[in-house]
């Protein structure tokens, strides 16, 4: 906000900071949307060199019953995040 940062009190301190982290946490919000919008297409180009060595029936197993969805909102949150860098 203020080029001369001297000048600045603790609360002028504290409102950049919390001005700074809100604006961080909106970018990585809107990321993470886009980026899971497009999981599945993400998490089917990460595992393509995987599939052929999986066997006759590839498909990937998940232990859980929230495996998959856990998989593919980690994938759009990463993705998120590496977008809003």
């Amino acid at each position: 906000m203020s080029l001369d940062d001297s000048s600045m009190s603790l609360i002028g301190h504290l409102t950049d900071l919390r001005y700074r982290l809100v604006k961080t946490a909106q970018g990585i919000f809107v990321g993470a949307c886009v980026g899971l919008y497009f999981s599945s297409y993400i998490l089917e180009f990460m595992i393509r060199p995987v599939l052929p060595h999986l066997g006759e029936q590839p498909k990937l197993v998940f232990t859980s019953p929230m495996g998959d969805f856990m998989v593919h909102l980690k994938v759009g949150l990463i993705a998120g995040i590496l977008l809003s860098c």
